[in-house]
């Protein structure tokens, strides 16, 4: 796995703007694929990146369950909820997950 640098964008010195500041992004970090989540379909102009040969790649995050003291699962908690209430399993229910 390569190993990956933290930036700020503004420290990119990027002036553009919506799909093309991302494109610009991607180009000026030598991307190949972009990830976006699934409704990044409804705003990204994805001929820029067509054009510039960059992927898109759209995914559906799917929350993996595990156990909690409610009656019911409640999905979109921080890291910290599953580590609570997993301890050791919870790098495994991660792994594990559809995502």
């Amino acid at each position: 796995m390569k190993s990956l640098t933290s930036f700020i964008a503004s420290e990119l010195k990027i002036e553009t703007m919506e799909t093309q500041r991302l494109f610009d992004i991607c180009k000026k970090l030598n991307a190949s694929i972009y990830r976006s989540g699934s409704f990044g379909k409804e705003y990204l102009d994805e001929t820029i990146f067509k054009k510039g040969k960059i992927s898109i790649i759209y995914e559906k995050f799917q929350h993996p369950t595990y156990n909690q003291m409610k009656k019911e699962f409640v999905p979109n908690l921080a890291i910290i909820d599953l580590l609570f209430h997993e301890g050791e399993k919870s790098r495994e229910i991660i792994i594990d997950s559809a995502n």
